[in-house]
Order: structure tokens, then C-alpha cells, then sequence
């Protein structure tokens, strides 16, 4: 068995991999890494895993956290975990985006795109940032775009407006569609529903555009705990564990990895 750890900046999900199939555990913020995660291994997982493969881009500071949660949980049987740093073309993927700044995030989930759709398609992760990334069918990825998620303009907006810093908020998820009101009667239902409209249209404008000029029937694959806000789009894939499976691809290769932790 594998172990598999995505860290994103606000969120830290995980899976195992048994006999080549990628089972999702469970997700929990990153801001609890340290003893959250080792709790939730000690619940999710009977025994230590043969392997721990990361993919992170919360900070280096993550790597020495989650490194010590999974020595906590397994103790003597825990391996070295093995943090994997986006390297292209690999997996049958190339890119003409700036080596040194396409995130092991994106990069994953690439791999994992063109794994599942071996063709043209533009990959969305709606996290805390919603990237937006055009693969072609021959797997060469041609960049992208990055937009601020609905939650981190919630936020914003929240921390720098007076009135708005003063209204009670409620603990919604960002991907919560079920308040998207034009007429609603709470400050936080109105902020809310308000900041995804903005993140649907962006999305909706650049899609187009990407279709226009490249593929007009590439599919958006949907990823990230945004991504189903966005499920109304038409040819749409949801895929929300994607960079779980380009982990595990890449987990199959060799020449991968940063050192461990």
C-alpha cells in the first residue's frame, strides 16, 4: 500500500493506493497537519504504508509537519517520506510554462488529465487560487491562467471592508451553491453568492476563449474543493481527487522527488 498526500494551501487531502486503485481517506485544513493528520491516519489506515509519496505547495515548513504526523502514526514502520517536485515532460506530458514556477499541484494533475483523457482538454483546480490550464491531445501543456477561489475574495473583501468585517459570517464552504441568490438577506449569503458569480464568469470568459482558440470541444476536467460550482458548464469531467492520481502516476516512476523529510 501506498500512501499519497496532497497538500494545498488551505487544504490537505490524502489517499492510499492498493493494487493500482487510488482510494480516497479523507481531507482536513492544512493549518491542522501536525496532529490532525496523525489522528486521521490512525483512524483512515490498519498499518503503515509501504511508501508516502507528497505533493505540496503550502511551504517548506509543511514538509517537516506532515513528515513528523506520519512517524506519529506508525511509528518504527513508518518509511521516509518522499516529497515529489514537478518536473516536465514526464508521464507523457511537456509544457512550455516556466519550469521554475509551474506548481507540483498543476503539474499533477496534468499528468492525471492526460492519463484519464489521453486528449485535448483545460484543467481547472479551484482552490484557495483557480488555475486554468490548456493541455493539447499530443499532452503538451501550453500554460494557463490563475484567478483568485471565491473564498479567498470572501475573505478579502470581508478583511477590508468595514461593515462587512462587522457582519457575523458564517462558516460556509466556498463550493456551497445552495445560497446562490441574487435577491439574498444576510451580508454573508449576498458576499458569498456574490464572489462565486465572479469566479463563474472569469472562468466561463477564459474557457470560451481557450476553446476558441485552440479545441472547441476540449472538456473541462473540474477539480479542487471549488469545482463544483462550477459543474454547470457544459462538456465538463469532474475528476475531484486529480492530483491524488497524478501523485500515484507518478508515484510508479523513477527519478522523482526532493529528499525526505
Amino acid at each position: 500500500m501506498r500512501l499519497l498526500i496532497d497538500i494545498g494551501n488551505s487544504r490537505c487531502k490524502y489517499a492510499r493506493v492498493d493494487e493500482g486503485a487510488v482510494a480516497f481517506c479523507a481531507a482536513l485544513p492544512t493549518a491542522d497537519l501536525g496532529d490532525g493528520l496523525r489522528r486521521s491516519l490512525t483512524k483512515h489506515l490498519r498499518r503503515a504504508p509501504q511508501s508516502v509519496h507528497i505533493a505540496n505547495v503550502a511551504g517548506d515548513e509543511c514538509d517537516a509537519r506532515v513528515a513528523q504526523a506520519v512517524r506519529a502514526a506508525f511509528g518504527d514502520d513508518a518509511p521516509d517520506p518522499i516529497f515529489l517536485a514537478p518536473a516536465l515532460p514526464a508521464c507523457g506530458v511537456a509544457t512550455r510554462y516556466r519550469a521554475d514556477q509551474l506548481g507540483a499541484d498543476r503539474c499533477f494533475a496534468l499528468i492525471a488529465a492526460r492519463r484519464r483523457l489521453n486528449r485535448s482538454c483545460i484543467v481547472a483546480d479551484c482552490g484557495t487560487a483557480l488555475t486554468l490550464d490548456y493541455l493539447d491531445g499530443d499532452g503538451l501543456h501550453h500554460g494557463g491562467v490563475i484567478l483568485p477561489g471565491a473564498g479567498f475574495l470572501r475573505d478579502a473583501l470581508r478583511r477590508r471592508t468595514h461593515g462587512l468585517r462587522r457582519a457575523a459570517f458564517a462558516a460556509a464552504s466556498e463550493d456551497d451553491a445552495s445560497k446562490d441568490d441574487l435577491f439574498a438577506t444576510a451580508t454573508d449569503e449576498a458576499v458569498a453568492a456574490g464572489c462565486r458569480r465572479i469566479v463563474a464568469a472569469g472562468v466561463e470568459s477564459i474557457v470560451g476563449d481557450m476553446r476558441a482558440q485552440r479545441d472547441a470541444d476540449a472538456p473541462l476536467v473540474l477539480t479542487g474543493g471549488g469545482a463544483r460550482t462550477l459543474a454547470v458548464f457544459e462538456n465538463c469531467v469532474a475528476a475531484p481527487n486529480l492530483v491524488l492520481e497524478g501523485i500515484a502516476i507518478v508515484a510508479e516512476s523513477s527519478g522523482w522527488g526532493r529528499g525526505d523529510g
